[in-house]
């Protein structure tokens, strides 16, 4: 909405059908509520118009407030843009890895003594970067990672949890045996506890054919999102080129 205004979509009418054009579907009731929260907070400043014909309206223009929330929300935009990217390169390199999985058991005679393979126990995960550590992800992306990790193969969760951790993806670390008993119930995971020969019993935890379903239906549904944030990045970015141009243009028609 933001970007909008500052576009010069500066009637309560037109933003909303800007944003219906763009695929967000609000009410226009909820619009009018953001626009006046927007005016509250400084963000916007509003005067009414008086046109030719038709009834008056409220004219809202973007404040030097309101750019800086904008570009504010444009980072935090971005960096989840790259975080849902960075998990979708890691979901494909796990579809590939699946495909080649099926490749070599095809071609490989089983035989009664054949060695039962050991599956990695976890997915080799980037670095954050400093611009994505404060961000609280959703719980797709929550979820998705989890399962990511399941999909490598089985594991523990305190495997689980460390890789979360390195991700700064649960602050909490209760919220991801809440999460993985709740995909227990969904049968999206299974689990059994282990004797290890030393130290405490351990819940062993590992991906069903559902949760592996569900996995590639989450990614979709990031796939989704993060093109709708590349499609906002690309808008701000053509909107600043235009508001450059105009400054500049304003310069070269003000010297003599």
């Amino acid at each position: 909405m933001l970007l909008l205004i500052d576009a010069g979509e500066d009637h309560g009418y037109t933003l909303y059908h800007g944003l219906l054009a763009r695929g967000i579907d609000l009410q226009a009731t909820t619009v009018y509520r953001w626009l006046a929260k927007f005016d509250r907070d400084g963000w916007v400043l509003s005067s009414w118009s008086e046109p030719i014909d038709g009834p008056r309206r409220h004219v809202y223009r973007l404040t030097a407030e309101g750019r800086a929330a904008l570009r504010e929300m444009t980072a935090v935009i971005a960096a989840m843009r790259d975080r849902h990217s960075t998990f979708l390169d890691a979901h494909a390199q796990a579809v590939a890895r699946r495909r080649s999985s099926v490749v070599d058991e095809a071609a490989t005679p089983i035989t009664r003594d054949a060695p039962v393979p050991t599956p990695d126990v976890t997915v080799d995960l980037p670095p954050v970067p400093s611009a994505q550590r404060g961000l609280r992800p959703h719980r797709e992306l929550l979820v998705g990672w989890l399962l990511l990790q399941l999909d490598a193969g089985a594991t523990y969760g305190y495997d689980l949890r460390r890789a979360f951790d390195a991700q700064r993806l649960s602050p909490d670390p209760g919220a991801m045996y809440r999460m993985l008993r709740q995909l227990e119930a969904d049968k999206w995971v299974q689990s059994r506890w282990m004797n290890p020969a030393a130290g405490p019993r351990r819940r062993f935890y590992r991906l069903t054919g559902r949760g592996r379903r569900n996995l590639d239906e989450i990614a979709r549904l990031i796939a989704a999102i993060r093109d709708a944030h590349e499609a906002y990045l690309v808008a701000y970015e053509h909107a600043r080129d235009r508001r450059d141009a105009a400054a500049d243009s304003e310069v070269d028609g003000g010297e003599p």
